[in-house]
């Protein structure tokens, strides 16, 4: 069922209204909502209770946390309460431009993803067009969005991985801590579990290991770094939790087959 409901969203253009990215917050704003356009919450951090309805009327509920999607249709009652200290997460709002005697239809409720890497990798992105509102940003988040929806398609249609709440909350911590510098027994430590054991569990879970993980994440930061600051790159390297500029090169060379300088060079326009 949810193959055909989505062959229409694979041929319909997703017009955003609205994307928008919230450092950690006690509550949210409201609580109830009836939104007359589609709504999609991600936690980054923190985790939240829900409440909805789906396309028939169905009453669902649920908790929404880091790896989930959560989707409210439009003309249907949004009930929300953050059940954590703290909430960090992105909402966007958006509409699917139906052709005449067509209705696109998503799945309501929770949507999990089997890709972490990347849903880090997207949500990371779309942190850089937060507050703009030119052409080029809107379009630019138009199309994160639209990936975002690719995943949670994928999550219904390919068999699950293996469900490793532990998991999750490692990829959490190395999202948490990758400005930082630290060692993996550090976090292996926290699941009582050998470097190795960890090692074997995280990829089994999220596809890559941790090490490949943190490294994709830092990179992201640095990239992000060099087009909006001008720090150098050792001062970069340090805020990404490396331990020069030189290490930062290297990975640059390694990853992208180009240099620091000049992704700089390239895309600062």
């Amino acid at each position: 069922m949810i193959y055909f409901m989505l062959i229409a969203f694979w041929e319909t253009a997703i017009e955003l209204e609205i994307y928008t990215y919230y450092l950690p917050r006690p509550e949210f704003i409201s609580r109830d909502s009836v939104f007359k356009s589609w709504v999609m919450v991600i936690p980054e951090q923190g985790a939240f209770d829900w409440q909805t309805r789906d396309a028939q009327g169905n009453d669902l509920e649920g908790n929404a946390q880091f790896g989930e999607l959560f989707c409210a249709l439009p003309g249907m009652p949004f009930n929300r309460h953050v059940t954590t200290d703290a909430l960090t997460y992105h909402v966007f709002q958006w509409s699917f431009a139906e052709k005449r005697g067509t209705k696109v239809l998503f799945p309501a409720g929770t949507s999990p993803i089997h890709h972490i890497p990347r849903l880090t990798s997207t949500l990371e992105m779309a942190k850089l067009l937060h507050g703009k509102a030119d052409a080029w940003s809107r379009k630019r988040a138009a199309h994160l969005l639209e990936e975002l929806l690719h995943l949670a398609w994928q999550s219904h249609i390919e068999p699950a991985k293996i469900t490793d709440s532990a998991m999750l909350e490692a990829a959490r911590l190395l999202r948490e801590r990758a400005g930082a510098a630290f060692s993996m027994e550090e976090i292996s430590s926290v699941f009582r579990l050998s470097a190795v054991q960890f090692t074997r569990r995280f990829r089994a879970a999220h596809g890559c290991n941790p090490i490949e993980f943190l490294t994709q994440i830092r990179l992201e930061m640095a990239q992000r770094l060099l087009i909006e600051t001008s720090l150098s790159l050792d001062e970069i390297a340090f805020r990404c939790g490396w331990s020069s500029g030189a290490y930062l090169s290297h990975i640059f060379n390694r990853r992208l087959s180009t240099t620091p300088g000049t992704f700089r060079a390239t895309h600062r326009i």
